[in-house]
């Protein structure tokens, strides 16, 4: 976080500021991935566990060639699969800390 002095009104406080707008990626279904589950496509194109990948299927923030699908549709080659990404976790700060009773340092973790 900045603070600046503007016009002699007080301090100006920025920050960073997390986009709203969904993340959407759109790949062709690999020939290899013929006949596979959706949420297995999903899962080897990008990495996402099954479960994470069926959550994003379920909730309809999965496409095949424009399409709404299900986890359990079937992809084909060449098709189209489009994917609005999860958001990514607020960063949590770290900060060490100093307990007197015990004399030792610890780290507290705050997420915002």
């Amino acid at each position: 976080m900045f603070e600046l002095w503007s016009s002699g009104v007080g301090p100006v406080r920025h920050t960073r500021r997390v986009s709203t707008i969904p993340e959407i990626r759109t790949l062709p279904v690999p020939d290899g991935l013929e006949g596979e589950r959706v949420d297995a496509a999903i899962s080897r194109m990008f990495g996402f566990s099954r479960t994470k990948a069926a959550e994003l299927a379920a909730a309809g923030k999965v496409l095949v060639d424009g399409t709404v699908v299900g986890k359990s549709e079937r992809v084909h080659g060449g098709a189209w699969l489009e994917v609005e990404m999860p958001q990514a976790p607020r960063p949590c700060r770290s900060s060490p800390s100093r307990s007197r009773a015990w004399r030792s340092c610890t780290t507290t973790t705050t997420c915002s």
